[in-house]
């Protein structure tokens, strides 16, 4: 039986229609049914249009693209412009909005996510397949086929789970062994769109372009080949951002590069950049953070046990400020909250962001051990190790605490066979394909770039979940239980 089961399996993944087939029925199945059981179950969606649902951000991804296609104004605010997203929506949600209205296009949005990720999957299992035999593709769709949170993002409107399929792609098209002119400028058309969708993706491009440029450059006769190789790979992301800069420039008369996420101003902003440096999380997601220890009595994840506590590490204090200093700033939090509008309020709004602002400097100049390497390796645990399921389920009752611990387990199954795997790729570098070590360095670049920014917020790991999850299938590799023919080496 287990034999009849192998032979089936190996006959859909070595055809092209078959696997496609199978997995559009497999992760379809998977898609439709979460969609239904959060929509109706879940506490995540705001809004509601038929049976699509607006996540805590997506009013800011697609409301802009909608101001500008009705009033050309891009801002979630028709009459102010913004730059704090940038238009990754244009095309996959845009297009549909102005063809047929709202309601069909953020229904698209989702099933066009998907599809992306199903062709992506597809495309990168045939490839495990045809290099390592089946083990491989099995232990890679395991990991993200059931890890719920990878197609939530769909059917909320959010970019994760469309970045995580154009990821897929991208990797499949730079593991051909022939870049030929039409697939680079394809693959320079889906990172430009990573980098619309989630701008973080631009910390990758230096890896994809040496990447590029090694592949290509064996000798100095075709030293020309590589760089034109580069060319056609950044022609169109070059373009995309110029264009966006020229806007952002004669909108504001002000150059932004990508978003002005990290250049905001305000008490909180100051105190999410002050959390960000010293490595402290700003979520209050479990409710035993920064977030929750400075948060309003009023809000309900306010605890006074913990209030009172003191939950910060020692070494984020300095000559210029302690625990008495937070408690003295979080007593001006408190009092700007009950504040109306008005004079006083915007100075003392002003005062506590120069205040947290001073604190971040101080801790930079005085404990520059800390802040470069003690606090990177604490937003790291932070982002990989996580403490809550983030499921979508706040019922009580045993099924939806099974239902929770799914989600928590099912993540931690790809994370520590992703650790594995990163462990035996690492000590038989020389001998792996082109993929695999492309999908390492592309996740270490990513993981690197939100740890020195600090942003850690767990979601932000779904769009490169497949990528560890094909890191996860050099378990299999690693341990020799590959029957079919040595990969291609590339040094």
């Amino acid at each position: 039986m287990l034999e009849t089961l192998r032979t089936s399996l190996a006959s859909v993944f070595g055809d092209n229609r078959r696997r496609i087939i199978f997995l559009l029925i497999v992760q379809g199945v998977i898609f439709t049914g979460l969609w239904f059981v959060e929509v109706n179950y879940g506490f995540r969606g705001k809004d509601q249009i038929g049976l699509f649902r607006y996540g805590n951000d997506t009013h800011s991804y697609l409301d802009p693209i909608e101001n500008l296609l009705d009033y050309g104004v891009y801002g979630t605010d028709p009459t102010k412009p913004f730059a704090f997203r940038m238009p990754g929506m244009l095309l996959p949600y845009g297009s549909f909005y102005v063809l047929f209205g709202r309601e069909i296009a953020v229904h698209a949005y989702a099933i066009i996510s998907v599809l992306m990720l199903i062709i992506g999957s597809s495309l990168v299992s045939g490839n495990l397949y045809r290099l390592y035999g089946l083990g491989p593709p099995l232990v890679f769709l395991s990991g993200f086929i059931l890890y719920p949170q990878i197609y939530s993002y769909a059917f909320y409107g959010m970019p994760e789970t469309l970045s995580a399929g154009l990821i897929l792609i991208l990797v499949y098209l730079f593991s051909e062994d022939e870049f030929r002119s039409k697939r680079l400028v394809l693959a320079g058309a889906i990172i430009a769109q990573l980098i619309l969708l989630k701008p973080i993706f631009i910390v990758v491009t230096p890896v994809l372009g040496l990447y590029i440029f090694f592949r290509n450059y064996k000798t100095d006769q075709i030293i020309l080949r590589a760089l034109r190789s580069m060319f056609l790979l950044a022609l169109i992301p070059v373009i995309v951002m110029g264009v966006w800069n020229v806007r952002n420039y004669a909108t504001f008369n002000n150059v932004i590069l990508l978003t002005t996420t990290l250049d905001m101003h305000g008490a909180d902003n100051a105190f999410r950049s002050w959390c960000r440096i010293t490595g402290q999380e700003y979520q209050a997601f479990n409710g035993k953070d920064a977030r929750a220890w400075f948060v309003d009595p009023a809000n309900n994840k306010y605890n006074r046990t913990f209030a009172e506590s003191n939950p910060f590490p020692d070494f984020i204090f300095t000559d210029y400020y302690n625990l008495d200093s937070l408690r003295s700033i979080r007593a001006d939090w408190y009092r700007l909250a009950s504040m109306e509008d008005s004079e006083e309020r915007t100075r003392l709004d002003q005062q506590i962001e120069q205040r947290f602002r001073k604190f971040s400097n101080s801790f930079r100049s005085e404990n520059t051990f800390h802040f470069v390497v003690t606090s990177r390796l604490v937003h790291l645990k932070n982002f990989l190790f996580i403490k809550d399921s983030f499921s979508p389920f706040a019922q009580q009752g045993i099924q939806w605490t099974l239902v929770r611990g799914i989600y928590f387990l099912q993540y931690y199954y790809v994370l520590v066979l992703f650790l594995i795997g990163l462990f035996l790729a690492i000590i038989s570098w020389h001998k792996l394909d082109a993929m695999i070590k492309l999908s390492i360095l592309m996740t270490l670049f990513y993981i690197l770039g939100h740890l020195i920014m600090g942003r850690i917020e767990n979601r932000y790991i779904i769009p490169m979940l497949p990528l560890l999850c094909i890191i996860m299938s050099q378990i299999f590799i690693g341990f020799d239980l590959a029957k079919s023919r040595q990969p291609p080496v590339i040094s």
